[in-house]
């Protein structure tokens, strides 16, 4: 079956002549060729069947019982025994024609209908395949000199285009390639972090577990190492499940660290912090006092806020590497949307120089290190030391502090003032630091990369150019097409003349001494 199925394939079906009712091979034949346009019937041992017969009217309604639009052929051949026994070419043809002859003699007895004479006899099969073969050659010469000249036409352009690559590939070509390609790669990032449904947000996007999950170390984790649990729907996180990325992804993130850094509480203070940081002077001296709640306070919140600052820097991070990837689907979706096919030979299609994207996104991640870093360094620079917080508490505050304690009071008041001023620096710190993830992160990002990437590439010189280009690998690949491409232009002009000569000399077929050998005039 798997032979037949192609349309251009002619089915020859064989089967023995029976009354129409008990044939077989048509409903299967139909499964292969439904409308029975390319299928011809043979039916053999005719002879038995028309000893069957005994009136013109059955002999011709026999005969009309094939399917209309169809061409089917009436034989009588020899049996095995025969074909062993007359095995030599003349001695088998004149058998063939034996039997021919006597199927045609039992039709004129009957006096068939002469329409049917054409249909009946090894040699109509013969003459009728050998014509059909002749015509489906002749019809399809101008398919195949069309095809053969434009496959010759088509290399020869192409070959013209490659030649002509070669020579433009020069420094001022890569330097024009590698400034388009920064600007879309840069363009798509900045649409990314500003808002565009172009990344396909149900493709790209992350719900808020999505993201820890995906970013490995996602869940928040206190001074302890204990995960932070929460509901962020009881949070009022907006958009937690959601699939964002970019800028929407980064908002939500922020708002998250914030719910956090607000829920978190000043941890437990033992007598033996108040006695730390007491120092060795009586904690009933009004400086030392406040001294020591002060620096409680320093410390508690370091411990407190620093590793949620840290793990927002991370997830930050998280959020801004993952554009590089939406930034591919975004490039192939507008290939897909406006039906563009890059041809892999064309020096013009950056695709072909992975190490130079590479590069490019290498600078981007790198930045987004950097700029990371530095946000991360002005954060940290909102944890004041004692001396400060106690400077800001002595010289601005209005509190009246105690003058006398004995240690269990002294030690209550210091933990009362070191949780009151815990609070006002978990504001002071949460509001700075969110400023500054805006200021000093999201803000560079879409301002400061333009600079430092155009920058960098712009910097690069000709040898460098080069290199990031693997201009010498794309040359030899480019000669190398050249070389199939002249091969096959000049297979097609070759095969061209061949098949018209073939097809001048093969005109038409003629049959000579009956079931002879075909000719051609």
């Amino acid at each position: 079956m798997t032979l037949a199925k192609p349309p251009h394939r002619m089915i020859l079906c064989v089967e023995e002549a029976k009354d129409w009712e008990r044939i077989e091979m048509m409903e299967f034949v139909k499964q292969l060729d439904p409308e029975l346009s390319r299928t011809t019937f043979v039916y053999t041992k005719f002879y038995n069947q028309l000893q069957k017969m005994t009136s013109t009217r059955q002999v011709n309604r026999y005969l009309s019982g094939t399917p209309p639009d169809t061409k089917a052929f009436f034989t009588t051949l020899m049996s095995s025994k025969m074909r062993l026994k007359f095995s030599e070419s003349d001695r088998f043809q004149g058998k063939i024609w034996q039997a021919h002859r006597r199927d045609m003699t039992g039709l004129e007895q009957l006096q068939f209908d002469k329409k049917y004479e054409p249909n009946i006899g090894l040699h109509a099969l013969r003459k009728y395949i050998l014509y059909l073969t002749w015509k489906n050659y002749q019809d399809n010469v101008p398919k195949i000199l069309k095809q053969l000249r434009h496959k010759k036409a088509s290399s020869q352009e192409a070959l013209e285009k490659i030649q002509h690559q070669l020579g433009t590939l020069d420094s001022l070509k890569l330097r024009s390639l590698a400034s388009d390609y920064v600007v879309d790669f840069l363009q798509i990032i900045e649409r990314l972090i500003t808002g565009t449904s172009e990344g396909n947000p149900t493709v790209s996007g992350q719900t808020l577990e999505e993201e820890k999950t995906q970013h490995g170390d996602g869940e928040w984790i206190d001074a302890h190492n204990r995960i932070i649990k929460f509901d962020p729907e009881e949070w009022k996180i907006p958009y937690w499940d959601s699939k964002l990325y970019g800028g929407q992804q980064f908002e939500r993130l922020l708002i998250e660290f914030k719910a956090v850094a607000e829920h978190t509480k000043i941890s437990e203070v033992t007598m033996d912090d108040v006695a730390t940081a007491a120092g060795v002077n009586k904690l009933n001296n009004i400086p030392n006092y406040a001294w020591a709640a002060c620096d409680l306070a320093q410390q508690k919140s370091r411990e407190a806020f620093i590793p949620l600052i840290e793990q927002l820097c991370s997830r930050a991070i998280y959020t801004m590497t993952r554009l590089t990837d939406i930034s591919e689907k975004v490039v192939e979706s507008r290939k897909k949307k406006w039906n563009i096919k890059q041809d892999p030979l064309d020096i013009d299609n950056v695709e072909q120089y992975p190490y130079f994207t590479f590069h490019i996104k290498d600078l981007y991640l790198k930045f987004v290190e950097t700029t990371s870093q530095s946000c991360l360094e002005r954060c940290l620079d909102e944890f004041y030391d004692t001396q400060t917080i106690y400077w800001e508490l002595t010289e601005y505050s209005d509190r009246v502090l105690p003058m006398e304690r004995n240690d269990s009071d002294a030690k209550k008041a210091v933990v009362d003032l070191a949780t009151e001023l815990f609070k006002e620096l978990q504001k002071r710190i949460i509001k700075n630091v969110l400023l500054k993830f805006y200021n000093s992160y999201l803000v560079p990002m879409q301002r400061e990369l333009w600079t430092v990437v155009q920058g960098k590439v712009g910097s690069l010189s000709d040898k460098e150019l080069d290199e990031i280009f693997e201009v010498s690998a794309t040359k030899h690949r480019i000669k190398e097409e050249e070389k199939v491409l002249l091969q096959t232009a000049q297979q097609c002009a070759e095969q061209e003349v061949v098949f018209i000569d073939a097809a001048t000399k093969y005109s038409h077929p003629v049959l000579v001494g009956g079931l002879g050998k075909a000719e051609t005039f």
